[in-house]
Parts: C-alpha cells; sequence; structure tokens
C-alpha cells in the first residue's frame, strides 16, 4: 500500500478524537468495480453466541441472522484467501464454516500446520504430559480422600 492510497479507517477505533486546523481535499470513492482483483464468493458462517459481540462488531446487520438457540448465521460476500483463513482462524472453535464446503478443508490444514509448528518437539508432548499429572494429581486425591469420608459416614 503507497502512502497516497485510498484507505477506510474504522470510526469505532478512534479513542480520543481531537479537532485540528489540518485540512485536506477530499477525493471521491474509488471504483469497486475496477479495482476488484479476486472474485468474491458467498460465505456462510454460524457464529456462537458468547462470540455475538464480535459479529455484530464486523459484518453488517444485513448479513446476519438471529438463530433460536442465540447463535448467529452470518451470510457475507468475501474473497477466499489467506486473509479469510487467519480471520476465520481468529474465531477459534466459535465459528463453523457452512458453506462453501471446500473452505473446511483449507481451514482444517491451515490448523494442521499451526500444531504440527506449536507440536515440533516430542519432548515437549512428554513435559505437557508430566505437567497434566503434577496438576491433576493433587485433585485425585482430594477425591479419594473425600470419597474415603463418604464411606466412613455410611
Amino acid at each position: 500500500m503507497e502512502k497516497q492510497d485510498f484507505r477506510i479507517f474504522k470510526l469505532n477505533r478512534i479513542l480520543e478524537l481531537e479537532l485540528l486546523e489540518n485540512t485536506f481535499v477530499p477525493r471521491p470513492y474509488p471504483d469497486i468495480e475496477n479495482d476488484l482483483h479476486q472474485a468474491y464468493h458467498q460465505i456462510v458462517l454460524l457464529f456462537s453466541k458468547e462470540i455475538a459481540y464480535r459479529v455484530y462488531d464486523e459484518f453488517d446487520i444485513t448479513e446476519i441472522k438471529y438463530q433460536k438457540n442465540g447463535d448467529l448465521m452470518v451470510c457475507a460476500e468475501m474473497p477466499v484467501d489467506t486473509w479469510l483463513t487467519g480471520y476465520l482462524l481468529s474465531f477459534g472453535a466459535q465459528v463453523e464454516i457452512i458453506e462453501p464446503k471446500y473452505l473446511k478443508g483449507v481451514l482444517a490444514a491451515q490448523a494442521q500446520e499451526i500444531y504440527k509448528k506449536i507440536n515440533l518437539d516430542k519432548r515437549c508432548q512428554d513435559i505437557c504430559v508430566i505437567l497434566m499429572t503434577i496438576a491433576i494429581q493433587p485433585y485425585r486425591n482430594f477425591k479419594h480422600n473425600l470419597e474415603e469420608r463418604g464411606n466412613e459416614n455410611e
């Protein structure tokens, strides 16, 4: 992106507004038809209600359909590219891809690559198992003691 390129700023990100003397010459909004370098596809996503705040922040209200259980279905046109993959991964397990079906595979492949980078070292896996055992053992001892006390009272 060049310094003079057209940019869009999200107004809700402005935390401290200050009126300045500086002025600018408004430019016309660029013609989107001539600027599209990639095709946009119909994307259908199902978001859990726990992440509704982000859905309402990041999608137009006309693209959101409220579900009976509180989840949100979003139908939007987006380019299917690496940006979309990363964007969807940012929702973690709070999003399910409904359409297009092949996008599930793209996301799964990316998640697998992330997993490989995190778990490259077998020693790391062994350490995690040891740490989990250490963390769980006091709980098991506590549970065992409670059960023994319960048997004594019977």
